[in-house]
């Protein structure tokens, strides 16, 4: 019989991890090791790639999958479950390394309790890469790791929890093999709990549209250290237990038609940036007061004279911006925000105009830069336009629930 060009499928049977074809059935390897019986199975699809598609089960992987160029890793949703094991040295579910046309796709990556947690799927100087509809969570640094010049990959429709640096972390994207300052795209994910919820660190020409991040410890977003031409659109975040938005050290910088809601610290900080955009944004409830007791059972007024009070907006050293029709505001059932939009005195040469700003108690807009231009914004202070009742209850959010969904997906041992 001629050798078929066939893909492979991998399951476990009785304590086995085997690998066949997917057209002739024929066993290519069986092993008690499922990194070494998967490993088997994509190295066997040769130079020009192929799918390898695990079945349900949790597949213990004492080192990491690395994958090759054109190479497609498909699971059978959540049931596929990659487990980074206490022999990983690396920490690592899945290594792709300077590779094209790679995709992760379907399946979910968690560590074992204990072991090296570094990061569920890494992408290394990979070049139009995709990791799509992948759940990892509960490493201690990275769901998803995208580093050292990768450029034209793609992460969408990823789910991200409880990983305790960073759940979506960018870092030194900007020049490599085949150029300088190449895109890269991020889209359609979820984020939920553990540190930071999408960080980009040196990462040039990142696109970040349609996410959402939703009760982190640190900032939902985070875009720093040289990150230049970094866009912010379509996203949401909420519940947030720190800053919302936070840039620093970094340019050209355009947020616009996004929904930061209910954090408890400022809304969206600019550092030591220059040209920027930050435009047609819903900015509600910054300064939210949480002390994790049950919803609605503390009344606003012990809380909005003895906690600090935050701003919607905040520039410091931040010149070139344009920071217009954006509508900052916050409901009765938080502490009014001390001031909507606030520049220091390095900020120069900047734009503030057409915003509404509602609930502060010092200034709707206050400027102490030089050469800025101020107008048109329009603000009412004294109450909440919606809601109003010097009676309200203190909104609250409960972290643990989050804490304890989270241990309840990422418990693999059972």
């Amino acid at each position: 019989m001629p050798d078929i060009t066939q893909d492979y499928e991998v399951y476990e049977l009785a304590g086995t991890f085997r690998a066949r074809g997917r057209i002739d059935s024929s066993q290519l390897k069986a092993s008690t090791s499922a990194n070494e019986t998967i490993q088997a199975a994509v190295d066997a699809l040769g130079a020009g790639g192929g799918e390898v598609r695990l079945h349900r089960g949790v597949y213990p992987l004492d080192a990491p999958l690395t994958l090759a160029d054109s190479v497609t890793l498909r699971g059978c949703g959540r049931a596929s479950r990659l487990a980074v094991t206490e022999k990983n040295e690396a920490g690592i579910a899945v290594l792709c390394e300077k590779l094209t046309g790679a995709l992760v796709t379907d399946l979910s990556a968690a560590p074992h309790k204990g072991a090296k947690s570094v990061a569920g799927v890494v992408l290394d100087d990979c070049g139009d890469c995709k990791v799509t509809d992948v759940f990892c969570t509960s490493f201690d640094q990275y769901g998803i790791w995208m580093r050292n010049n990768s450029f034209l990959c793609e992460i969408r429709g990823c789910t991200l929890s409880g990983n305790a640096d960073t759940n979506l972390h960018l870092d030194h994207l900007r020049e490599g093999r085949y150029g300088q300052y190449i895109p890269n795209l991020v889209t359609n994910c979820i984020v939920y709990g553990g540190g930071k919820g999408i960080v980009c660190d040196n990462a040039i020409v990142a696109n970040i549209i349609a996410c959402a991040v939703y009760q982190t410890g640190g900032y939902a977003y985070h875009v720093h250290g040289s990150s230049n031409s970094v866009l912010i659109s379509g996203c949401r975040s909420f519940q947030i237990s720190n800053d919302c938005v936070v840039i620093e050290d970094t340019h050209e910088f355009n947020c616009s038609s996004n929904v930061f809601c209910w954090h408890t610290g400022h809304g969206i900080v600019v550092r030591n940036a220059h040209w920027g955009t930050i435009c047609g944004n819903e900015i509600i409830d910054t300064g939210s007061y949480n002390p994790d007791c049950p919803n609605f059972t503390r009344k606003i007024q012990e809380v909005t004279d003895r906690t600090p009070l935050f701003n919607g907006i905040e520039l410091i050293n931040t010149h070139g911006y344009s920071v217009s029709g954006n509508t900052l505001f916050n409901w009765c059932v938080a502490p009014p925000m001390r001031i909507g939009i606030r520049e220091d005195s390095d900020c120069f040469k900047n734009i503030i105009g057409g915003n509404n700003v509602n609930y502060y108690k010092e200034d709707a807009v206050r400027s102490e830069g030089k050469e800025t231009v101020i107008g048109e914004n329009v603000s009412y202070a004294e109450h909440p336009h919606q809601g109003w009742d010097h009676d309200s209850n203190l909104q609250t959010y409960h972290t643990q629930l989050t804490r304890d969904f989270i241990a309840l997906q990422a418990d693999i041992e059972k």
